[in-house]
């Protein structure tokens, strides 16, 4: 069974870190995003129409909205939004590969990391 590209609403630090262990080995982008963030909605539209299938055998994208899920935007520290994690899962648990703000180079983040 193939996990998905895009999964949302993960309320949790435990449903992330779930998330990215099934992912095995793909990268996992995450977006944390708010309701109310007009850029996050405009990358968060172009990630679904386009990265998503252009990179759907290597990575896995996954949004959290900052305002239904504070336990996760206080892990990670997010205090603006957009917000990116490019995580992967290895031998020694889920690590950080890159943290940025803005979708301006999402697709060079990715790109290197992959």
């Amino acid at each position: 069974m193939s996990s998905p590209t895009v999964l949302t609403d993960l309320s949790t630090i435990d449903d992330l870190t779930n998330a990215i262990k099934i992912g095995k080995d793909k990268l996992c982008v995450v977006m944390f995003t708010a309701a109310w963030c007009g850029p996050c909605k405009k990358i968060k539209s172009e990630i679904i129409s386009s990265l998503t299938s252009k990179y759907e055998k290597v990575a896995h994208f996954f949004f959290v909205d900052i305002d239904d899920n504070r336990e996760l935007a206080d892990e990670f520290d997010i205090k603006s939004v957009p917000q990116f994690r490019l995580m992967r899962n290895g031998k020694s648990g889920v690590s950080i590969k890159k943290s940025f703000t803005g979708g301006k180079d999402l697709v060079k983040h990715i790109e290197e990391n992959i």
